[in-house]
């Protein structure tokens, strides 16, 4: 499962933001870049680190590599809304509006879905005490 590797990777991701979070924001991005990278070698099945990294390849305006990022992501995990909804962004940005549209209306769905299956599961008699 979750190895101790793969957390530090994560931390030292995470750290390499501070540099965003200060107003200089490109200054931790390859960095970034580079920590989600070792993180989808190490752990390919990673959905949220490749969506992760094509929002920080959308902050440098790589918006192709940012599509094939968040490609890899639902492909992993077809029911992953905000990557459908970061590559609809990033399909806007390269001007392709039919591509985006679909995109931004999936995820619009997905995030619809299971909304409607928390709401199910919050009412149901699952915690209920006699």
């Amino acid at each position: 499962m979750w190895t101790t590797k793969v957390f530090i990777l994560l931390g030292m991701a995470f750290f390499a933001l501070s540099a965003c979070a200060t107003g200089n924001k490109s200054a931790g991005l390859p960095q970034s870049i580079d920590e989600y990278t070792r993180i989808t070698e190490t752990v390919p099945e990673t959905a949220s680190a490749y969506n992760k990294r094509g929002i920080y390849y959308m902050d440098i305006r790589y918006y192709q590599k940012a599509v094939e990022n968040f490609t890899e992501a639902i492909r992993i995990d077809q029911r992953f809304a905000d990557a459908r909804y970061n590559r609809g962004l990033a399909y806007l940005k390269l001007n392709y509006a039919h591509m985006a549209y679909q995109d931004l209306l999936d995820a619009s769905d997905l995030e619809r879905d299971s909304r409607d299956r928390r709401t199910q599961y919050s009412g149901s008699t699952f915690f209920e005490t006699p």
